[in-house]
């Protein structure tokens, strides 16, 4: 709905206004035409009959004989078919007779154009005003509403855009791209990064130090302890695993986050399955779906607390270095947890 219109004073001594004097009815609707909630700049717009007779006072009847009499004195037509009206000159009194080069005001008669693009009005108008306002010519067919939307022609009245409406495909795809770049390295990235940094060693556990079939190292008591509780093994129990079986078996995307947060503090990642256990009862949900990024702080934090208590027992020469270098860069213990 409009805020304003501009109504001029010539109405009631020049034209079609003049030739409207002694008849009361046919005076009102063409100034309601003019002035209604429902109009806009272009003069081109939907109103029912029922609608005018409502909020003019006038009976349907009454609003139907002055509609036909102002027809006549080229003021304003009415298609009661589609309930469309259109007021001639309602364009030059509200935007002006033309519009210059880059006005902005074109992408809004655009616009307006293409929500009446079925009215019988619309060829009229441009036939009319086309020219004048640097719009399409009166020859082209009017596209539709959702095809003028898509065409650099139909741009919006504050910002013309320079590109094609966005694509939510597109936004799509770089979410996606975003959320893989958040995951942990997989496992063929983790082993080349800590060849990078560590020395080739032959494996203690066998040649292929990814095997399953490899022995873990117990980690830290305290933590295996915690791990194994009645009260953690029952709260996963409740759970059930995001690939869809039970929570005692580990998930891929959980085995990748806890070698990311080894590897990058220094130690194994060790006991996965009880790790698991308890992350799942932690959390005290009916579902636990992927969500490596909060893993990841988990197990940082775990293992941060065990290595705190670690240092803190360590009565050995090793405790003793670990006490008296704590700015060696290279030092495991003190290098950041990632994420």
């Amino acid at each position: 709905m409009r805020d304003y219109a501009k109504v001029s004073p010539l109405f009631w001594i020049r034209g079609s206004g003049k030739a409207l004097r002694g008849d009361a009815d046919a005076l009102v609707v063409a100034l309601y035409l003019v002035t209604c909630p429902a109009a806009n700049m272009i003069g081109v717009y939907y109103v029912p009959v029922v609608t005018i007779a409502h909020e003019t006072g006038l009976g349907g009847e009454r609003v139907a004989s002055a509609l036909a009499r102002i027809g006549k004195a080229n003021f304003a037509h009415y298609d009661a078919e589609t309930e469309m009206a259109w007021v001639p000159n309602m364009a030059s009194y509200q935007i002006g007779d033309e519009l210059k080069p880059g006005d902005k005001r074109r992408g809004g008669v655009i616009a307006e154009l293409a929500k009446v693009s079925g009215s019988p009005f619309a060829e009229a108008f441009l036939t009319r005003y086309a020219t004048a306002y640097g719009i399409e010519a009166p020859s082209k067919p009017l596209r539709s509403p959702s095809e003028s939307v898509a065409k650099e022609s139909l741009r919006s009245p504050l910002e013309a855009p320079s590109k094609g409406l966005h694509d939510p495909r597109e936004e799509q795809e770089q979410e996606q791209e975003q959320e893989q770049e958040q995951i942990p390295p997989t496992h063929s990235r983790l082993k080349d990064r800590k060849s990078a940094r560590e020395p080739s060693t032959p494996s203690a556990r066998g040649s292929d130090p990814e095997s399953k079939s490899s022995t873990p190292i117990a980690p830290p008591t305290s933590s295996q302890d915690r791990v194994s509780s009645p009260d953690a093994a029952r709260g996963a129990s409740a759970n059930e695993s995001a690939s869809g079986g039970n929570v005692g078996e580990l998930p891929a995307w959980f085995r990748e986050a806890a070698e990311t947060v080894a590897m990058n503090a220094g130690l194994r990642a060790d006991n996965l399955p009880a790790l698991w256990l308890e992350y799942v009862g932690s959390r005290g949900r009916k579902t636990l779906s992927p969500n490596a990024q909060d893993a990841t702080g988990w197990l940082a934090s775990v293992l941060r607390n065990e290595r705190s208590r670690a240092t803190s027992r360590a009565g050995s020469k090793r405790g003793a270095e670990i006490t008296k270098q704590p700015s060696d860069p290279n030092a495991p213990w003190l290098r950041e947890f990632s994420r």
